[in-house]
């Protein structure tokens, strides 16, 4: 397997990239959404015409029209919304399968975690710009209010750090999606409490691992119930279940998967 990501581009242009796959001789491309990056690698795309191409689009539930453009690159489109599939497979007349999101890191990357508590709760995502982040930023005023200086919040490039040493770690969907931090946090090894959105229930044995409430009131006690230790997960147990199902390498075991069962790619 060749892995490349946006920041080779900087080093190597065009040329150098398309002429490293070339030596390599690639059966399968595939691209991972990422930060918006649309339309960035369609040279590769055209100068490798032949070749079968997966997308792993994150962001269906982001402005979906938007992204369908670039989606007709691909071959094979897996949507980490489940809902966004169906769509998808009329839409663009292609075959689309539900990937969901992971653990960001591979397996090694779990670590046990025996860090000391710093925070009581933290809630580490974006609220900005606002228009399109109003509910969570309510959620963030209701645990400010109730916790005061025992909640942490920030938009930080120390997420891990800071969610291995808090108590309770919050997640509050964007838009009804199954996002990261139902991975990453457990992955941490911290207690999560969540809101309830459809794709949760689908990925077996997740929601026993988590809190899940069902609004904000509802939020304020589950929270409490964790730090009073009235709920109380074996986070070893957890981060176990994360390292074994649920990191970065296993969607990808299963996107090949799906490919080998149409034929798109050799066993």
């Amino acid at each position: 397997m060749l892995h490349r990501s946006v920041n080779d581009l900087g080093t190597r242009g065009w040329d150098g990239l398309i002429g490293e796959i070339q030596d390599f001789g690639p059966d399968l491309i595939i691209e991972r959404e990422w930060n918006d990056s649309k339309a960035l690698y369609e040279p590769v795309y055209k100068a490798f015409p032949n070749v079968p191409k997966a997308w792993w689009w994150i962001d269906a539930h982001v402005i979906y029209e938007y992204r369908k453009p670039y989606a007709r690159n691909f071959d094979y489109l897996f949507l980490a919304v489940s809902r966004y599939v169906e769509p998808a497979q009329q839409d663009l007349m292609r075959p689309a399968f539900w990937l969901p999101l992971s653990c960001p890191w591979d397996s090694g990357g779990c670590q046990p975690n025996n860090e000391p508590k710093d925070y009581t709760v933290s809630f580490i995502a974006r609220i900005a710009p606002i228009q399109y982040f109003e509910r969570r930023i309510e959620c963030v005023r209701r645990l400010q209010e109730h916790f005061g200086p025992l909640f942490y919040f920030e938009t930080t490039p120390n997420m891990v750090s800071i969610v291995r040493r808090s108590r309770v770690s919050m997640n509050c969907a964007y838009n009804n999606d199954l996002n990261f931090r139902y991975f990453e946090v457990l992955g941490c090894g911290t207690e999560l409490v969540t809101d309830a959105v459809p794709d949760l229930y689908r990925v077996p044995g997740l929601q026993e691992r988590c809190t899940i409430y069902q609004d904000f009131d509802d939020m304020l006690g589950k929270v409490q119930q964790v730090i009073d230790g009235e709920i109380k997960h074996d986070m070893a147990e957890v981060q176990n279940w994360i390292r074994q199902n649920h990191c970065v390498e296993h969607r990808y075991y299963q996107l090949i998967e799906e490919l080998r069962n149409v034929k798109a790619v050799p066993d």
